[in-house]
């Protein structure tokens, strides 16, 4: 693996797991601290189907956890547990922050969010890759 490619994968991963974290944030404070309505439960499929939609993929318009499952290879597998994890540690940071400082937890997901977005400001992409989404790249 080329250092470009391997640099890449390295910030693509960082930036993925911050949102999944971020997603999980949100979640947890919709669901624990504003009336228990989770805020994203359908947002990934509903955008993977929008983004299909828009851009004539019809493989990305069946729910984003199908084709993980489906996919079968270890490194799909590989990154559905690792966004899974993202998630759930998000959430849980919520929770600690609900039960122990919930004026903070409005600010978990600011802080998620900045720090992926920095990421991104700070390490861009080559420019044959800033228009895939992370998961279309077939080499």
């Amino acid at each position: 693996m080329s250092a470009v490619r391997y640099s890449r994968l390295i910030r693509v991963s960082a930036i993925a797991v911050l949102l999944a974290a971020c997603a999980g944030s949100v979640d947890a404070f919709a669901f624990f601290g504003l009336g228990h309505a989770f805020a994203g439960i359908v947002t990934g499929n509903l955008v993977t189907a929008g983004y299909g939609l828009a851009t004539g993929n019809a493989s990305l318009v069946k729910p984003a956890a199908v084709n993980a499952a489906a996919g079968g290879s270890l490194a799909k597998i590989g990154v559905s547990i690792r966004q899974l994890c993202a998630l759930i540690a998000g959430a849980a940071l919520a929770g600690i922050l609900l039960r122990d400082l919930r004026s903070a937890v409005p600010a978990l997901p600011l802080v998620l969010l900045t720090a992926a977005t920095t990421i991104q400001a700070w390490c861009p992409s080559p420019a044959h890759h800033r228009d895939q989404p992370s998961g279309e790249n077939a080499s």
